[in-house]
């Protein structure tokens, strides 16, 4: 049987787990939706007027990309550290007998 001190313990770290997962498909989300950024531009941006600006546009919007895609990377790999992490806890609280 469980103690109670450890139930509680093990309910709070897949609560944690849970957020985990929540955040990847978060971080998922984010990144498809800056990948359809970058390959559907803006079609306001294609009028007459603006035509001289486009290019300057582009430019711009491609580097945003690429600095939003490099935090993404960046948060990805910050997660799967605390999920390495996490997963230590959870099997050291699993196998230490309260």
């Amino acid at each position: 049987m469980i103690d109670t001190g450890k139930r509680k313990i093990n309910q709070d770290l897949h609560i944690i787990r849970a957020n985990q997962l929540y955040y990847t498909s978060l971080l998922d989300d984010a990144r498809k939706t800056i990948e359809f950024i970058r390959k559907h531009k803006n079609p306001a941006m294609n009028s007459k007027k603006l035509a001289s600006e486009k290019g300057l546009n582009d430019m711009f919007l491609e580097r945003e990309c690429d600095h939003l895609i490099l935090e993404i990377d960046r948060l990805t790999k910050d997660l799967e550290m605390q999920q390495s992490r996490l997963k230590n806890v959870m099997n050291l609280v699993c196998s230490i007998r309260i």
